[in-house]
């Protein structure tokens, strides 16, 4: 990964332990890490939590899900440069966002890898930050990585996507060097069909990490992709569906786990 340990740091920098820091990764595409962003945020705020998403992707696909137009100094490069506002994107009542742009490219290798930890450090009135990742190993991706307290890996049950898990691991425990705070990831399985293939490799992930895999799995839900088209969560636009129920599950077996760590 090449996090220097010796990184430049914030100055008056120190994490805000009231708010948890998780970030949504998974080098392979395709196995709704913006969904689950969205869907998870959603949730928790459905339940009372205040939760700020941060959109690092510069596909800008969060922030196209819930937002229309975003004025550029809220965004997270105007952040990130240092020309911010100061302010974050309401979507509704505890769920505000800092949007992304796809000028955040610019930024590559020219930033230190803890920017995004002092910015989140600033910020008040929030219980939890989810960050959407980009699928690479880049400057956000590491920003990210240094910023949270866990790292939350949506994954299909597919013989593709689950080869990439070793590597996430191995990513992420190169970032622990930099960030001790950060715990090891937790696998969240996505696109759940039932049927038998599913069905074995769901259990092979569980056999091979154990308490790290959430109880909660995601089943594919026509509505959960319904939803971006109308800038709403699942939660919002087909509260009965599969796909709510899901994530509503998952964002309180989150808060259980959080108030055991």
């Amino acid at each position: 990964m090449g996090i220097p340990y010796n990184a430049k740091k914030e100055t008056n920098i120190t994490h805000r332990k009231e708010m948890r820091t998780y970030a949504i990764f998974n080098a392979k595409g395709g196995v709704s890490k913006t969904t689950t962003a969205a869907n998870l945020g959603g949730a928790l705020a459905a339940i009372g939590r205040r939760v700020l998403l941060v959109d690092a992707d510069p596909q800008t696909s969060l922030t196209k899900s819930l937002s229309g137009p975003v004025p550029a100094d809220a965004t997270l490069y105007a952040w990130m440069r240092g020309t911010a506002s100061g302010r974050t994107v309401q979507i509704r009542d505890g769920l505000h966002i800092i949007p992304a742009e796809s000028g955040i490219l610019k930024l590559e290798g020219k930033i230190g890898y803890d920017r995004l930890r002092g910015i989140l450090s600033r910020l008040e009135g929030f219980d939890y930050a989810i960050i959407d990742c980009p699928p690479g190993i880049g400057t956000m991706t590491k920003n990210a990585l240094l910023a949270a307290d866990g790292v939350i890996v949506p994954t299909v049950p597919e013989l593709l996507p689950l080869a990439g898990l070793e590597d996430v691991d191995a990513l992420t425990d190169e970032a622990r060097k930099a960030n001790p705070g950060l715990s090891r990831p937790d696998i969240l399985i996505t696109r759940y069909n039932g049927r038998k293939l599913h069905k074995q490799l769901e259990e092979q992930i569980r056999d091979r990490y154990g308490e790290r895999v959430f109880r909660t799995h995601i089943r594919e839900n026509i509505s959960i992709a319904e939803a971006p088209y109308f800038r709403q969560t699942i939660d919002e636009y087909s509260p009965r569906s599969n796909g709510a129920t899901d994530y509503a599950a998952l964002a309180l077996e989150l808060i259980q786990k959080d108030k055991q760590s």
